[in-house]
């Protein structure tokens, strides 16, 4: 292994090397990775770095001052063995190029700074870590949530609900039953031969390997185990050996998860994480005599552990999941109190015999999700603190608390039961990160932002916009809609609504009943709207409200929007956009077109269950909003209020539907995923395809293609067929449902919806398939036209 940038240097030229790959990790844990020709590498590459775009990383810089520096380390210098090219890969951390200071947002040089705080404070020079991933093996991972349904599957041959399963060869029955998964033999264990893999590659890229081993959830668990060592060096061996994991797992064809609970009623995964300090190459927690052989210092590092723990389990359990893991019946350390050898504490101090040097704590509460380098950062300040105000962590707890009375386990401290709990905590609780300068302010800002505005960020993305309040409302997409109009419509003010379907009428009933002054300007069901005719109905009725549907689904009709927002700002009039059926499906531009407001539903683009709101308003809405004479008439809808919750402070408004924002985090993601050009693309591919095949078969659509909805087609129900009586035929029959009409196309038109993850060539080919040969069947035409 290389260990000075002289020795990479040698190893480059000597062994011909001509690509060089730099890992780097992000706020999340995720390692991110950029791949140079090896002519790019020189000495000053380790001290001043090579340029790249921080923009793009997610929580790191602003597009305005965006360059910055990946420095490698040379001592973590290996051939990456899963390229196909000769390639040398280097662990990086990031600084500023224009002063040469590491970034306060790279967890890696945070971590150095944690350790030079460390030696500042006098207690001890050297942060020893060892930490125990645990991680789960699967055959199978498949997850979907669309409009008719939403789930999730993972499989492994060794699960216990697979006994009945009929497999290729036969069901042997050597599965694994829950909880019973702790060091079976093969046939039970299936994983040998890719854990020796993954344990003996990780020792060639210099990690130092102890064993492996089946872990009790009998659902494919496993762990690798690794020697101890100091702070940087064991976070860079667990983003290798995460790296190494998920790689050997897809060469046989698996996938491997450190998502801390994967699977219902088992046990979830953690990482263990022992510890020690020492200091002029001593120990400094052994203590002979004491209880567990506990020194001093080692007593207050455990009290300042349990109790900062609720704050900093923001950085060791960083995702909503670990809190699933973190409930009682599944060996899950909820307890926050320290033990002798017993599992059922957060803080456990393992039975080493009588060598000092093998004196150590280990937390048992954190997971694999977390960032290494801050999660071992900042249990190591939580004992620092505890050690210098001398926190005593009371007595050692030796009964197994899983099996306490309820009315003694009430007594006992415990981990935060959510992910928002543990921000709270941080957000009250900090000053120890601070110290030494290790944190900052900004970052553990940023870090509950992150937290706090996955969702807001995704729908930013999604929106193409950068308004500040964007987020997603309780409610369906009418309830959003109502908020539009009892938010910026004062009684007597002017709204222009355009209407050309049901849902501009709704619009209009709603204005009326806030008792706003409605004008309307109107089209027959199936047509659009000019630029010049709400051009002009603007410039003469000067609203203060310019309302219209992007995608009116009662008739198929997609209305363009370019160049209205310019309009309406010369008309000093805010442009009100429906996105309801557009938004993560159509090519939607919210800041190019100048939209003021839009708002949309969660189930329709973005393929979740019904219950969210998507949401977004500028500057110029804001403005408006806040310059009311009086209150918005609604309480629940109030957007000055909602704003607060959504903001900084938090404050309370009412009880979010937190499954909903988790489903919704979850659809954006993969609208993410797919890129969102990407996504329009498919929209309109697919819904051309369906058209294309309507027509052949003889149909008739009600729209114009000049502007024909993709996510919702209208198509003329034939004269000879029981519009009903088919939609039932196919909803019975096949699973598969089509709309009625609505208003006055009702009984006229079917309306197939085609969006989100519905929109695709297989759906199509079905739907087209199934009329061609069910609807010859429900009607009095034995031809293959109508």
């Amino acid at each position: 292994m290389s260990k000075s940038p002289q020795d990479v240097l040698s190893q480059i030229k000597d062994e011909g090397i001509e690509l060089i790959d730099l890992k780097f990790t992000d706020i999340h844990g995720k390692w991110q990775h950029l791949t140079l020709t090896s002519d790019m590498i020189e000495e000053d590459s380790f001290t001043e770095g090579l340029a790249f775009d921080g923009s793009s990383i997610r929580g790191w810089k602003a597009i305005n001052a965006s360059d910055m520096s990946m420095v490698p380390d040379a001592s973590t210098a290996w051939i990456d063995p899963f390229y196909k090219h000769k390639t040398l890969s280097m662990i990086c951390s990031i600084q500023e190029p224009r002063s040469g200071e590491p970034y306060d947002r790279c967890p890696r040089a945070l971590a150095q700074k944690a350790l030079k705080y460390l030696d500042s404070t006098g207690i001890a020079d050297t942060a020893f870590f060892g930490p125990e991933p645990e991680f789960f093996l699967f055959d199978d991972v498949r997850y979907d949530s669309k409009e008719g349904g939403c789930f999730y599957s993972v499989d492994t041959i060794e699960a216990p609900w697979n006994t009945g399963r009929i497999e290729e060869g036969g069901n042997l029955g050597y599965k694994i039953q829950y909880k019973e998964g702790y060091f079976p033999v093969a046939p039970n264990d299936t994983a040998q031969d890719i854990r020796s893999e993954m344990l003996l590659l990780m020792g060639e890229l210099g990690i130092p390997t102890e064993k492996h081993h089946h872990e009790v959830a009998g659902a494919g668990q496993h762990e690798l185990g690794m020697k101890f060592d100091s702070l940087i060096n064991a976070a860079d061996n667990v983003m290798t050996y995460k790296y190494v994991v998920r790689n050997v797992a897809k060469k046989y064809g698996k996938t491997a998860t450190f998502m801390p609970k994967p699977v219902f009623n088992d046990n979830g995964t953690g990482m263990h994480v022992h510890q020690s300090l020492w200091k002029s190459g001593q120990p400094l927690f052994f203590g002979e005599g004491a209880y567990a052989n506990l020194s001093q210092t080692a007593r207050w590092y455990i009290g300042g552990i349990l109790k900062h723990a609720p704050s900093f389990l923001a950085f060791t359990n960083p995702t909503t999941n670990s809190y699933k893991r973190l409930v009682p019946g599944f060996e899950a350390p909820v307890n926050l109190v320290y033990s002798e050898g017993n599992r059922s504490a957060a803080v456990r101090i393992p039975l080493t015999g009588p060598s000092p040097k093998a004196k150590r704590l280990e937390f048992r509460s954190g997971d694999a999700l977390a960032n290494p380098y801050l999660a071992f950062s900042v249990m190591m300040l939580a004992g620092i603190d505890g050690i210098k105000n001398q926190i005593d962590p009371g007595d050692g707890v030796d009964v197994d608390l899983f099996e306490l009375p309820a009315d003694e386990l009430a007594k006992i401290d415990t981990v935060p039961s959510s992910l928002n709990d543990s921000l709270n905590a941080l957000k009250a609780d900090k000053d120890y990160l601070l110290a030494g300068g290790v944190f900052t302010e900004d970052f553990i800002d940023n870090f509950i932002d992150i937290k706090y505005e996955e969702v807001q960020q995704l729908l930013r993305y999604t929106w193409q916009c950068n308004n500040r309040l964007t987020l997603p409302m309780s409610g369906t997409g009418s309830a959003a809609m109502e908020a539009s109009i009892a938010n910026f419509i004062e009684e007597g003010e002017k709204i222009l609504i355009a209407k050309k379907g049901y849902f501009g009428d709704r619009l209009v009933d709603m204005a009326t009943r806030y008792k706003a002054d409605v004008s309307v300007i109107e089209k027959p069901w199936g047509e659009s709207f000019s630029y010049e005719e709400i051009k002009y109905e603007i410039e003469t009725k000067k609203p203060a409200i310019f309302a219209i549907v992007h995608a009116e689904t009662s008739s198929g009709v997609l209305q363009p929007l370019d160049g209205i927002g310019d309009v309406c700002r010369k008309n000093n009039c805010l442009f009100l956009v429906d996105a309801v059926t557009s938004l993560g499906a159509l090519e939607l531009l919210i800041d190019e077109w100048k939209i003021d407001l839009a708002y949309s539903c969660s189930q329709k683009g973005l393929s979740c269950p019904p219950g969210l709101s998507p949401f977004t308003m500028n500057e110029r809405a804001e403005d408006k909003l806040s310059s009311r004479k009086t209150k918005v008439p609604n309480w629940y809808l109030d957007l000055s209020l909602l704003n607060k919750y959504w903001g900084s402070d938090r404050v309370y408004h009412h009880t979010a539907p937190v499954n909903m924002n988790f489903a919704i985090r979850e659809g954006l993601r993969l609208i993410a995923n797919e890129g969102l050009e990407n996504v329009w693309n498919r929209h309109n591919a697919n819904a051309k395809k369906l058209w294309n095949g309507l027509e052949s078969l003889g149909m008739e659509l009600h729209v114009s293609k000049d502007y024909r909805l993709p996510t919702l087609t209208t198509v003329k129900i034939p004269p000879a067929v029981d519009g009903d009586g088919f939609r039932n035929h196919l909803l019975r029959n096949f699973g598969i449902e089509i709309g009625n009409g609505l208003g006055e196309l009702s009984g006229k038109v079917w309306r197939i919806g085609l969006m989100g993850f519905n929109s695709s060539e297989e759906n199509v080919d079905r739907l087209l398939n199934l009329f061609d040969t069910e609807l010859k069947k429900y009607s009095i035409f034995e031809s293959s036209t109508f």
